[in-house]
């Protein structure tokens, strides 16, 4: 994680995300979110729930980089994201995020391995962090698919269009985890997972998470207490005048949509 010095020699940790004054809107329409102040800590477990609407996935698309705000600053890792090309935030992403998207985005005629390597594909540094070889690489794949509950299908060399949708999904956390990203970005990942199923996940990514921060998105407020802090969504109020994110002290955050 980056660090910056201060005036009086001493280290200042970067925060993993800071979001201040944003707005987003979907074209010409009324802003759906406003965040007017939110910072996530470096290693900060962060569980996000509240109902469909509530703009969830696109806090997590603002996160991402993959939305440009209207107004206001996103920074991720210590990049202002608005500063970035396109190019340099593909890059900042294959190198230092985990992203499990709710369609999980697998390739589907590769098999498990070759699914959770993709990122080692687009980033050099990634690619080294998980092993010096391709052989430790495939090992290290194998054993978070081991891990998941998936022996058998990497055992039989099924592809990703074999599987079922829970498989799929624990197939994509594998993808997000490898290569210890600095920031996890989770869009409802135990969705499809049975009870045993969700509780090797939640413990699996913690620990291979151990060092990154987490933003967990989820409707399962079973699971919140696994993170070290909650941030509310609640429904979105279209007689709303304002609406804002306001990081507090407490461990339970209040986010307000527009």
């Amino acid at each position: 994680m980056d660090s910056n010095i201060g005036l009086t020699g001493t280290t200042r940790q970067v925060p993993c995300i800071a979001m201040k004054d944003v707005t987003f809107a979907f074209g010409a329409r009324a802003p759906v979110l406003a965040v007017s102040d939110l910072t996530v800590a470096a290693g900060e477990k962060v569980f996000v729930h509240g109902p469909s609407g509530s703009g969830k996935s696109t806090l997590l698309g603002l996160i991402a980089g993959v939305l440009v705000p209207e107004n206001g600053t996103v920074e991720v890792l210590g990049h202002p994201l608005a500063d970035l090309s396109a190019p340099h935030r593909d890059r900042l992403r294959a190198e230092h995020f985990g992203v499990i998207f709710q369609q999980f985005n697998l390739v589907p005629y590769l098999d498990l391995v070759e699914n959770v390597l993709l990122p080692c594909r687009f980033s050099a540094a990634r690619a080294a962090r998980v092993g010096e070889s391709a052989k430790a690489r495939e090992a290290k794949a194998r054993e978070m698919l081991v891990r998941l509950g998936l022996a058998q299908e990497v055992a039989n060399g099924q592809v990703a269009s074999e599987l079922s949708t829970g498989q799929q999904q624990r197939v994509a956390a594998a993808r997000a985890l490898i290569g210890t990203p600095s920031l996890i970005i989770a869009d409802e990942p135990t969705s499809a997972l049975d009870t045993d199923a969700r509780a090797v996940f939640i413990e699996t990514l913690l620990t291979e998470a151990k060092d990154a921060s987490v933003v967990f998105v989820s409707h399962d407020l079973s699971l919140a207490g696994h993170f070290g802090c909650k941030i509310s969504m609640p429904e979105i109020n279209l007689a709303a005048q304002n609406g804002s994110i306001s990081e507090s002290a407490a461990p339970v955050r209040q986010v307000g949509s527009v």
